[in-house]
């Protein structure tokens, strides 16, 4: 069905479809009505209303506002979206969800162990932190957000995975390791737990002042630099940046180079893990929505551990080293050519290369 004109991208949330641009030559009342009614026809069983998205993500509130093309007038346009057997309650619109994420989130599942505290900053309608509650075994969920309806949908998200709603998805326990807390993060970071979790999830807030590819403003620094006092040793960071389509071929360097210096200026080494696009999609001209993980750990215990590894290193050359030649040539070289025994000195009484267990 549906002869209309149909615009060659659009999101399902619940059933609710979001075109973001219209076909050309349908910017009047009639072909806005009939991009409407062939969007509709795509799948009548689903798709109850059509919308069009106005104005650009930008903001606290990271939400844009939509124009109504079809379907019924519902406001507040208030919806379900299932991902994964979860349900994620959306009022479109007014805050952000984008279903293109969903393997990102999958991702984000995936890299959580069990017992984790987990942090969610700007944690939006809750569709990380709902799907990490559900799907993983995390102890803890935090979720700090600070648009209000936001919060109030992220809340009925709880209250639908508990079964308070009487619907399905439901999961009492996944819905007891989650706390939301309504405010700031720069003001409710220092109240939390020092060292207190195992990972945060932070897609932090793109301002006006950020540019076509995000390169303006502090990047996020601020935010950046009052959740790493929250992660124990050890701890990591998924922090969700904006690049051009070049920063992500050469693998996010100013959003790495942002991230290494961060943790330097608090006295801890940035080990980074995976910096790639965060959806298949650009989010705007020439802007990409990237993902850098990495892994904390205090600047002395990085250099320990690296010390260690080189250490680690050369013992295993000695021990591939078959012949007594071999042995001798590896020790020798071990050392940086000094203490120049012959290879019978290599080894103590029980035939073991001396230096094996870190004698000098």
């Amino acid at each position: 069905g549906g002869g209309g004109p149909r615009p060659r991208h659009f999101d399902v949330i619940g059933d609710v479809a979001v075109v973001h641009e219209l076909p050309p030559g349908c910017a009047g009342p009639e072909g806005r009505r009939a991009v409407g009614a062939a969007v509709l026809a795509t799948n009548p069983r689903k798709i109850k209303v059509c919308v069009l998205r106005r104005g650009r993500l930008e903001g606290a509130a990271k939400a844009h506002g939509v124009e109504l093309l079809a379907g019924r007038d519902r406001r507040p346009l208030v919806t379900t979206h299932w991902e994964s057997g979860v349900g994620c309650v959306v009022r479109v619109g007014e805050v952000f969800f984008s279903p293109r994420m969903a393997p990102e989130r999958l991702r984000l599942c995936r890299s959580v162990g069990p017992g984790e505290r987990v942090l969610c900053l700007f944690s939006g309608v809750g569709a990380e932190a709902l799907q990490i509650a559900a799907r993983t075994a995390a102890a803890a969920v935090v979720c700090v957000e600070l648009n209000p309806v936001a919060v109030a949908c992220l809340r009925k998200g709880v209250a639908l995975l508990a079964g308070r709603e009487g619907r399905r998805g439901q999961d009492p326990a996944a819905a007891a390791k989650l706390q939301v807390l309504e405010g700031d993060a720069l003001a409710l970071l220092p109240g939390l737990p020092v060292r207190g979790f195992d990972r945060c999830v932070a897609p932090r807030p793109k301002g006006p002042e950020a540019g076509r590819d995000g390169g303006g403003g502090d990047g996020g620094r601020a935010f950046l630099a009052a959740l790493l006092p929250a992660l124990r040793p050890g701890g990591e960071v998924h922090w969700y940046d904006f690049a051009t389509k070049a920063e992500v071929a050469a693998g996010c360097p100013r959003t790495r180079a942002l991230v290494a210096g961060c943790c330097a200026a608090a006295g801890l080494a940035a080990e980074f893990l995976h910096a790639g696009p965060a959806g298949r999609r650009c989010v705007a001209a020439g802007q990409w929505r990237v993902c850098v993980d990495f892994r904390v750990r205090p600047l002395a215990a990085a250099g320990a551990a690296g010390a260690a590894g080189e250490e680690d290193a050369v013992r295993a050359r000695v021990r591939a080293a078959t012949s007594k030649r071999q042995r001798a040539a590896a020790a020798a070289q071990a050392d940086d050519g000094g203490g120049g025994g012959g290879a019978d000195e290599t080894k103590d009484g029980n035939g073991r290369v001396q230096g094996e267990e870190g004698t000098p």
